[in-house]
This record gives C-alpha cells, sequence and structure tokens, in this order.
C-alpha cells in the first residue's frame, strides 16, 4: 500500500494542527498548503518546515498525486470549498464544532481544551440541563486517522459510515429548521 499525499488549505484556526498530526502519526504525507493569512501561514510553516506553500488554490486541486484535502476555514467557507475539492474528485476532511443537542445542552469532544479546564488531552464533555459531566479519553487508542487514510486510499468506510454522516446531515439541517421556525415565532411574537 503507497502513502497517502494531503495537502491543507484553510488555516483559519488551530484545529487544523491536530487533523494534521493525526494523519501524518497515522502515516499520511502533508505535501502542500495554502492559507490566504500571512502570520498564520507562517505559523504554520514554523510546525511544519517540510512543507511546500501553494502559490493558488489550483495548484493543489490540479495535482493528480493529491487525493485529500484536509481544512480548518470558516465555518461560512467550508461548504463552498468542499464542493470546489469534490469536483476535482478528492476526499475533504474538514474541523467542525461539537455536536449541539436542541437547548438541552451538547456533546463536545475536545482534544486538547475541557470545558471546566483541565490540562489534560482527549476529553470528551457531556453538557445537560443539570450539569457538565466529563470522561477523560487519554489512555484510549484513537483509530480514526488510520481508519480514515485506509478509507480514503481503498474506498471504503470504516472511520465513519456513508450512513452515519447522511444521518447527521440530515438531523443537523432538521434542527437547522426547528430552530429558525422557533425563532421567527418567537419574533413575529415580540411584534
Amino acid at each position: 500500500m503507497h502513502k497517502l499525499r494531503f495537502a491543507v488549505i484553510g488555516i483559519d484556526h488551530s484545529h487544523i494542527y491536530a487533523q494534521v498530526d493525526a494523519l501524518v502519526d497515522a502515516g499520511a504525507e502533508l505535501v502542500s498548503f495554502l492559507a490566504e493569512d500571512c502570520a498564520l501561514s507562517r505559523n504554520f510553516q514554523t510546525r511544519y518546515p517540510y512543507v511546500r506553500p501553494a502559490r493558488e488554490i489550483q495548484t493543489i486541486l490540479e495535482d493528480p498525486s493529491i487525493p485529500l484535502i484536509v481544512s480548518a476555514t470558516t465555518n461560512s467557507t467550508r461548504a463552498t470549498l468542499g464542493i470546489s475539492v469534490m469536483r476535482y474528485a478528492k476526499d475533504f476532511m474538514v474541523s467542525r464544532a461539537g455536536f449541539t443537542l436542541g437547548t438541552g445542552g451538547f456533546l463536545e469532544i475536545r482534544k486538547n481544551r475541557d470545558l471546566t479546564g483541565r490540562p489534560m488531552r482527549n476529553h470528551l464533555s457531556l453538557v445537560s440541563q443539570t450539569g457538565i459531566y466529563y470522561f477523560d479519553c487519554g489512555g484510549y487508542p484513537c483509530p480514526y486517522a488510520k481508519q480514515f487514510i485506509d478509507d480514503v486510499l481503498n474506498r471504503t468506510d470504516t472511520a465513519v459510515r456513508q450512513q452515519h454522516c447522511f444521518l447527521a446531515s440530515r438531523l443537523a439541517l432538521e434542527a437547522q429548521d426547528i430552530a429558525s421556525r422557533t425563532r421567527r415565532s418567537t419574533m413575529q411574537g415580540d411584534t
């Protein structure tokens, strides 16, 4: 099996470092990156001095030796970038926020920061109306990156099942619709 080569487009927040480190630690090869912000670009280049920056997005997208694009771009540009990437028949891995469970709370997985201030790594926090519940996941292996690399190379869906992605997307859209209708209803009632 050959090594998975990948590039980064968009380093607008620090989640990109965990994404890149997980893939590199699992055996993938970071070969290029593109960032609009010069300071973020310099920081990224300092952390990964062996990686060459690209001058434009097309350089990365048109390179047939790069099947995966990884991104931590802003929320407002993720969908557009993802569509562009997939039009070039490349896979796209993007950082995202934790799962939100309506107004009753949320489940958040944080690799480097705990909601209550613990300095350790690999945190799982469950926040509900009754409190914040913490689980230290530091002693458990995280097979995601190795499985993800295998999925990209072999066109499988082991790391995250496709049906899971479809379900998560559907639920997110339904939740957004409910929130929008509730917001409109509340605003109409206030006037």
